[in-house]
């Protein structure tokens, strides 16, 4: 189809700004990896930390699967690995084949939203 009718010679322009408004980024995408790949990581850093001790065991860890911790910076990769490694006994407990880790606390209980909490967030009205 092209922008005029060969039948009534009318042509048809179209606006070449559709909006007023500057255009934004988008933002990265969310990164997303399996309970296998924390296994795998995990695992590494157990036997790291019983040869060498935790002393640059997160960079390490960081260093040795790029493609497992492919954060945007450095500083979210480490900030993960770091949190794997606190939640390691429960990473390395979620039965084989889980999609995801549970996010029920020890003893069943499920974990509380600080917003939940009566004065945190914004108010409700009544």
């Amino acid at each position: 189809m092209s922008d005029s009718d060969s039948d009534s010679g009318v042509v048809c322009e179209l606006p070449t700004q559709l909006s007023s408004f500057p255009r934004q980024r988008s933002r990265n995408p969310q990164v997303v990896t399996s309970v296998g790949h924390h296994r795998k990581a995990v695992r590494w850093m157990i036997q790291y930390e019983a040869a060498h001790g935790d002393k640059g065991m997160y960079a390490k860890a960081v260093d040795r699967y790029p493609a497992i911790f492919n954060s945007a910076t450095r500083a979210a990769n480490l900030a993960k690995a770091l949190d794997w490694w606190k939640k390691r006994e429960k990473i390395l407990n979620t039965e084989r084949g889980a999609i995801s880790v549970s996010a029920r606390r020890r003893g069943g209980r499920q974990r509380l939203g600080a917003k939940v909490i009566v004065g945190r967030g914004r108010r409700r009205s009544a």
